[in-house]
């Protein structure tokens, strides 16, 4: 199962939370019951950057990985002036994943060179710690994978 948390500015999400409200249906059976869920809404807030999208658009997201990082500024610059609409930054710690990519210090370092969403990906061991590293940075939108044994604390990650 592969759950993902973004941040989305003034985004209304509508989830089923809470637990569950048990009715009885009749009072001489009182074996037969149903079972409601209430609605909640949360509001999520982020950056303008991501606003002007719906989740209808079709969106391109090129992958920093796939660029020569001695010219990393310089080849974020020209996918922006060929159209690409977010920047997708793959984070990987070499426990997760067997690959080690990059950290917060170069979404810090992309952040003056473009005003397209960063889209960060985390495909770590304990996101939860590594979150408010990556918001400071100048990510617009935090991903996570979840995982039963490395992502422990899903909701402590949700909540930030």
């Amino acid at each position: 199962m592969s759950t993902a948390s973004s941040l989305c500015s003034s985004t209304q999400i509508n989830g089923f939370g809470g637990g569950l409200g048990v009715l009885r249906t009749h009072v001489s059976q009182p074996k037969t019951l149903s079972f409601t869920r209430r609605r909640i809404s949360t509001v999520v807030k982020a950056t303008s950057r991501v606003d002007k999208f719906s989740k209808s658009d079709i969106i391109v997201s090129p992958s920093i990985l796939s660029a020569n990082f001695a010219k990393l500024g310089e080849q974020v610059k020209a996918v922006e002036v060929a159209g690409c609409d977010w920047i997708h930054v793959d984070v990987m710690d070499g426990r997760f994943v067997p690959n080690i990519t990059i950290g917060p210090l170069v979404v810090d370092a992309l952040r003056p060179v473009t005003d397209l969403p960063l889209d960060v990906h985390l495909m770590i061991v304990e996101p939860e710690q590594r979150v408010p590293d990556f918001i400071k940075a100048g990510a617009d939108i935090v991903s996570v994978h979840c995982e039963q044994s490395s992502t422990i604390h899903l909701h402590r990650t949700l909540n930030q």
